[in-house]
């Protein structure tokens, strides 16, 4: 049997186990019997499509015919484009093909054509009832938003051709603007936070188990189906004498390690919801096995941060640090008690000796970075990798691997493409803070408030480790836009109900202002 009809078998079966284990905690209360059905059915549907056409443009023409079909029957369009958006590698892409003088029109890849059929005509439909309710047009996170990608195309077009800069233009406008806007007005309550988060969950418990089982049987699942969409397969990811580093559908492992940590954010917040409560377990243990088992180091860190952010905002702030370091002591003494101890601690950054130049590599690149950045330090220079400085971080695949997000905007935008950049997440951070302040007495509100913060704090630590690349950037926007989103959706009542003088008086004291107790007996 050919290799990836056998690699078939095998994410058939974990998925079949894991999608039976997850019904029942996930259709709960997290989203409808139907629904988490249809989503299940259009995730079957596209593997099978992968590995079974043969040929890149009849899956396209399957994958896609799909999601419109299941996605016009669900309530929750983006709910589904969530669960579906690691069906498979987003580095198997290819040129669509242009008319005359114009060689190619844009790059297909997996997840534009998700963004086109799934995103695209529900963005129609939420601008459509936007101007119907006569909602505010756009706001400042908005405006950050759309002058980034007007200032990246405006760079493009100092140095590219007309097409060139239509191109990118479009590019910018799918893969930035479509998960951002969608995100940021579809999500208008409770029940649409918790289908979005339920479907990243699911997605990753997942893929988080297709992990772990690659990273036991040292077979990447995803490997050969490249050769068969017409790729030429790329290299096994190793680290140390013998690990295979999984990576199943995310393209690179550290692109893997970086949505499991999304993941086991969102499931803060959807887990006291789950029933019954091994639901949560299940999958808190699918992802954090599969990162793990990504040996991605970087998102490790990551999901350190995210915790300790956790701790710091939540109740019970010496109680859950207790816990959290007997948990956490427990579990690290199992993992190296366990024939993965040595391996964990030889991977560790800082500590172990197995691949110690990537972190010395790192360190090099921000520093040759820097120089290059002073030369252009304003508008940046698109085509920074022709750099002379830059030559000396070539490596021996023959790329200069730009490891940092931050750098890479930097050093292709200056510091106004920079500040833009920072300035969507520190909006989105103190929309969510704003909001989550007032809501201190709706618990399940002040609970999503504190994921969407800790998951931004998680996904900017974990962006200075990896460049934009597969999904990292799609994730990160749809989590900037799920916040606006939040407060968009919870920022209307208390604002309403604050002409209550009991009401105004609780939430003068949860912003921490002092009041006069007289007011509440007037």
């Amino acid at each position: 049997m050919p290799e990836h009809l056998r690699a078939l078998v095998a994410i058939l079966a974990i998925a079949l186990a894991t999608f039976w284990l997850a019904a029942k905690p996930m259709c709960a209360v997290i989203m409808a019997t139907d629904d988490y059905r249809r989503r299940r059915n259009a995730w079957f549907g596209m593997t099978l499509a992968a590995f079974l056409t043969g040929n890149f443009w009849l899956y396209v023409f399957v994958s896609g015919a799909l999601a419109a079909w299941y996605g016009a029957r669900d309530r929750s369009p983006l709910a589904l484009y969530c669960l579906l958006i690691l069906v498979i590698p987003q580095d198997i892409a290819h040129e669509l093909p242009g008319v005359g003088p114009v060689r190619y029109l844009f790059l297909v890849d997996h997840v534009r054509v998700l963004n086109l059929v799934l995103l695209l005509p529900l963005a129609l439909r939420l601008r459509k009832t936007e101007r119907r309710e006569s909602s505010p047009q756009f706001r400042l996170p908005d405006l950050l938003v759309i002058g980034l990608i007007l200032f990246m195309v405006f760079c493009e077009a100092l140095n590219a051709s007309l097409t060139g800069t239509i191109r990118t233009a479009f590019n910018l406008g799918i893969d930035i603007w479509l998960p951002y806007f969608v995100a940021s007005r579809a999500l208008r309550d409770s029940r649409d936070f918790r289908e979005m988060a339920g479907a990243l969950v699911l997605c990753c418990w997942l893929v988080g188990t297709l992990a772990a089982y690659e990273a036991m049987s040292r077979w990447l699942l995803y490997f050969s189906l490249r050769g068969e969409l017409g790729l030429q397969p790329s290299f096994y990811a190793v680290r140390g004498v013998s690990a295979i580093r999984a990576q199943v559908s995310a393209t690179q492992p550290i692109v893997l390690g970086y949505l499991l940590v999304v993941g086991l954010g969102m499931l803060h917040y959807v887990a006291p919801l789950l029933r019954p409560k091994s639901g949560a377990w299940l999958a808190g243990i699918g992802a954090t096995a599969g990162l793990l088992g990504s040996l991605s180091r970087g998102p490790w860190v990551g999901a350190v941060a995210m915790l300790l952010a956790n701790v710091s905002l939540g109740p019970a702030r010496v109680r859950r640090v207790a816990m959290l370091l007997g948990v956490g002591g427990l579990a690290l003494t199992l993992l190296l008690l366990s024939p993965y101890g040595q391996l964990f601690l030889d991977v560790l950054p800082f500590i172990g000796e197995i691949d110690s130049g990537s972190v010395d590599y790192r360190v090099q690149l921000f520093d040759v970075s820097i120089e290059v950045f002073r030369q252009n330090i304003w508008l940046g220079d698109v085509n920074f990798l022709g750099n002379p400085l830059l030559e000396q971080m070539r490596q021996g695949q023959g790329i200069i691997d730009m490891v940092n997000t931050f750098l890479q905007i930097a050093l292709g935008y200056g510091v106004v493409g920079v500040t833009l950049f920072c300035g969507a997440f520190l909006a989105a951070f103190r929309a969510v803070w704003r909001v989550r302040r007032l809501r201190l007495d709706d618990a399940e509100v002040e609970r999503l408030g504190r994921t969407l913060l800790v998951t931004l704090v998680g996904i900017l630590v974990m962006i200075a480790t990896v460049s934009g690349i597969g999904v990292v950037p799609t994730v990160y926007w749809l989590i900037i836009g799920a916040s606006i989103g939040y407060s968009r959706a919870f920022a209307a009542e208390p604002l309403r109900a604050i002409r209550s003088p009991t009401v105004r008086t609780r939430a003068i004291g949860a912003l921490g202002v002092g009041h006069d107790p007289s007011a509440t007996r007037q």
